[in-house]
């Protein structure tokens, strides 16, 4: 029961850094059409109920992370379902069998975008 103690301290560590953060950013990329495990894992530890989320008498859950912004930056063709309900995105598109110019373009508006929301999230928290 120990190690189970220690791991689980490991954990609440990790919780407690997410709640202390003002914002939260992803970046990934999309490894066999899914996120890598290495994410998978953070999500997986990080959610826990009466932590991050608790439920209520009739069973329904209900997130306890308020006032938050997360901003996700993915790959063109990432679903991140799991990140579903995060509420900003910011994905350069299309794929990458176009052209450069397009390609380019892309970039530069996921870029842009990424700029905005950061200049947002600034003028709010100032």
């Amino acid at each position: 029961m120990k190690a189970h103690a220690e791991s689980w301290r490991a954990i609440e560590g990790l919780i407690q850094q997410f709640l202390a953060a003002d914002m939260y950013l992803i970046s990934t990329p999309m490894w066999n059409f899914t996120i890598p495990s290495t994410l998978k894992y953070y999500i997986d530890a990080l959610v826990q109920p009466g932590y991050l989320f608790k439920y209520t008498p009739e069973g329904v859950p209900v997130g306890l992370v308020q006032g938050k912004s997360m901003v996700c930056i993915t790959s063109p063709a990432h679903g991140l379902r799991l990140l579903r309900h995060h509420r900003h995105r910011v994905r350069p598109r299309p794929a990458q069998d176009i052209t450069p110019e397009i390609r380019e373009a892309a970039i530069d508006a996921a870029i842009e975008a990424a700029r905005q929301l950061a200049a947002g999230w600034r003028t709010r928290n100032q």
